[in-house]
């Protein structure tokens, strides 16, 4: 059996990515950044470039966001993987009777009537050769059996990401926004200064406000939870970022 790399069951189920709509006003955004420079006494530039990068950007967000939350589960795998071996050993050992040894007549039937069957089909080959196809059938579905078996065992192998699943997604999110604040010439962090708000920096309003680009079920509900879920984040890239 091929070695494969280790991974999660998570990473398997969530490979290859999605597109979906998500909807960036351009006025709601030029008012974002006005609140910005107004709250925070800063003078923000690139807006235009910024606003292509989001409006391009949002929607892979928005599609990896879908593409985890209606994923594939582990037990609907094993589940079917299981139905596919039994399927495929019932049928392996319902074709054994094409091979020489004791046998039960109506399998012996069975593999006569697919051999004509077969033969009507190919008239050019013998019904000897026919029957011989019968048991390159039975080889394939035997394989088809083993395969099976050693794709539950791959699964079975795959360990479960522990923490927060459903916040993976986010991590592309806040990708997207570290690249849009450079360009905006906004310092990362979600350590504010105020007594009152202590998680309000140009960066976490940024963020907090253009989530509702994303779907509903996606946003945080609160600036601080914001926050925390973009601490997550960072800490992945750099335990030291602030």
């Amino acid at each position: 059996m091929t070695k494969v790399r280790a991974r999660t069951f998570q990473e398997f189920a969530t490979q290859g990515s999605s597109i979906a709509t998500a909807w960036l006003d351009r006025d709601a955004f030029d008012a974002v950044l006005s609140e910005l420079n107004d709250r925070f006494g800063l003078h923000v530039e690139h807006a235009d470039e910024t606003f292509n990068l989001l409006q391009n950007r949002l929607r892979l967000v928005a599609g990896r966001f879908w593409h985890e939350t209606q994923t594939i589960n582990r037990k609907g795998v094993v589940s079917r993987l299981e139905k596919l071996s039994a399927s495929a050993r019932e049928t392996a050992l319902a074709l054994q009777a094409v091979r020489p040894g004791p046998g039960d007549l109506h399998d012996v039937a069975v593999v006569d009537l697919l051999s004509e069957v077969i033969h009507s089909h190919l008239p050019e080959l013998s019904l000897q050769q026919s029957r011989e196809q019968v048991e390159v059938l039975l080889q394939a579905v035997e394989a088809l059996y083993h395969y099976s078996e050693e794709a539950r065992g791959l699964v079975s192998q795959m360990g479960a990401r522990k923490g927060q699943r459903g916040l993976a997604r986010y991590d592309a999110f806040v990708d997207l926004m570290i690249e849009a604040a450079a360009l905006l010439g906004i310092r990362v962090s979600t350590a504010g200064d105020r007594i009152e708000d202590p998680y309000a920096t140009p960066f976490t309003v940024l963020a907090h406000a253009l989530e509702r680009s994303l779907p509903e079920e996606a946003r945080a509900k609160t600036l601080a939870a914001c926050a925390k879920r973009i601490d997550r984040s960072l800490a992945k890239r750099c335990p030291t970022t602030e």
